[in-house]
């Protein structure tokens, strides 16, 4: 695990300011290099200037939604880890259907979120 949290940007996209430093205070517990975004026009400029080596996308975001920046993703790397959440988890069903990685319904525990960005990104380096 040493490699993967030295060496992972974990790029997470989010318009809630406190869910977003939430999931970021819990993350760096375990990886160094997680980059914020607070809607798809963030997101996207951080992906051109550094990609990430995984998306973690909330589906209700400003400007483009989350299916359709998962869309927009996956044109730009299709083989980028992307895992979905959302705090309404009939639409995560739609977020796999386009391909997305791994959905988490926003009342998840804290380690899931953990472990699937382990598990996306341990054959990605």
């Amino acid at each position: 695990m040493t490699s993967i949290k030295n060496n992972s940007r974990i790029l997470i996209i989010d318009d809630d300011v406190h869910f977003r430093n939430l999931i970021c205070s819990i993350l760096k517990i375990s990886f160094d290099n997680i980059i914020l975004a607070e809607d798809a026009s963030e997101a996207l400029l951080e992906f051109e200037e550094n990609p990430p080596v995984i998306i973690v996308t909330d589906l209700k975001i400003p400007l483009v939604n989350g299916l359709e920046l998962i869309t927009l993703f996956r044109k730009e790397d299709p083989d980028i880890p992307i895992i979905a959440i959302s705090s309404e988890p009939k639409s995560l069903p739609a977020a796999l259907a386009i391909g997305a990685n791994d959905v988490l319904d926003k009342s998840f525990l804290v380690h899931s979120l953990s472990d699937l960005i382990v598990k996306n990104i341990a054959g990605v380096e």
